[in-house]
Order: structure tokens, then sequence, then C-alpha cells
């Protein structure tokens, strides 16, 4: 399962501790909540997710449709268990969601631009979802880079496997922390 993977087994193996970094869906949800409806946030999460199988996995046909509507039920539970009241439920919601903001689109072949969280809304015409994108990185390198400070500041050696923005986030604010 790529270098998180291998990175934990060594870590097993040479008796060291190992911390996700990653905030749960429903602490990244309830950030998002602040800014964004949850109906915002369930369309954005889906077409995400959507446009990772498409391009990343080449997933298509009824196998993406099962994407979307797995993302679609997972993030309505969280909307719901945080007593939101979603209305994009379903494949057909979604479908009329996407039509409404973006006319003559299929909600299958959203452009990847709007998952870029470097870009504006502007830029891409993702109306929000950059903007969304852009928050929910910021919140995940908040999460995670309070639980790296706090061990470092405690004294112990710290390794942090982390993707290519936000290792560059966390060693700016690392440094930063650290020269204080």
């Amino acid at each position: 399962r790529g270098e998180p993977s291998y990175l934990g087994f060594i870590a097993r193996e040479r008796g060291v501790s190992v911390l996700p970094l990653e905030a749960s869906p429903t602490l990244l949800f309830s950030y998002l909540r602040k800014k964004f409806s949850a109906d915002q946030i369930i369309l954005a999460n889906t077409l995400e997710q959507v446009q990772i199988s498409r391009d990343r996995q080449r997933v298509f046909g009824e196998a993406l449709e099962r994407v979307a509507r797995t993302t679609i039920q997972e993030q309505v539970k969280i909307a719901r268990d945080r007593g939101d009241k979603p209305t994009l439920t379903n494949i057909y919601r979604l479908t009329l969601a996407v039509s409404k903001l973006w006319p003559g689109l299929d909600w299958r072949q959203v452009p990847a631009e709007w998952s870029n969280p470097l870009l504006t809304d502007a830029e891409t015409d993702g109306i929000y979802l950059n903007s969304l994108r852009l928050q929910n990185m910021d919140t995940r390198d908040r999460y995670s880079l309070r639980i790296l400070l706090e061990r470092v500041m405690r004294g112990e050696r710290v390794l942090a496997l982390a993707g290519r923005t936000h290792a560059e986030n966390h060693r700016l604010t690392l440094s930063c922390a650290l020269a204080r």
C-alpha cells in the first residue's frame, strides 16, 4: 500500500511508535462546515473521489458509480451524525446538483483542477471547490502540525511522512516554531 505502509513496517521492526497525522473524516467535515454547507462538502468530496478514482485508478462505468454512491453515503452519515440534514443523498441528486452548478457537465467528467487547492475557483470555474480543498488542506496541516509540535516540544525525535504540499507547509511551520 505504498510508502506509508513501508514506513510503518520499518518503524514496527525497530520498535518505533507510529502515529497517524490525518484528521478523522468527521473532524474535517466539522471544520469545513464552518464555511460550507453540508451539501457543498458532500458534493466536493464526492467529486474529488470520483476524479481520483477515474484518473489515478482508471475506474469507470458501474465501478465509478459505486465510488460516488459509497462516498455520498459516508458523507451523508457524517453530516447526519452532526445533526445536519443534507439533501444530496444519492446519485440522482448528485446529477441534479452538478447540472445546476455546471450545466451540461456530467459528474463523471469533473476536471482534476477542481480538486487542486493551489488553484483558485476563478482559475478553474470550480465555483467553490478549490476554496473548499484549500480549507481542507489547511485543516489537515494544522491538525498534523499540532501533533508534530507537541512531540518535538517534548524533546522527541520525529519522522513524518506527508505529501509534497503538506511536507512543505510542515517544514516552514516547524522551522518557524523551532526557531523560537
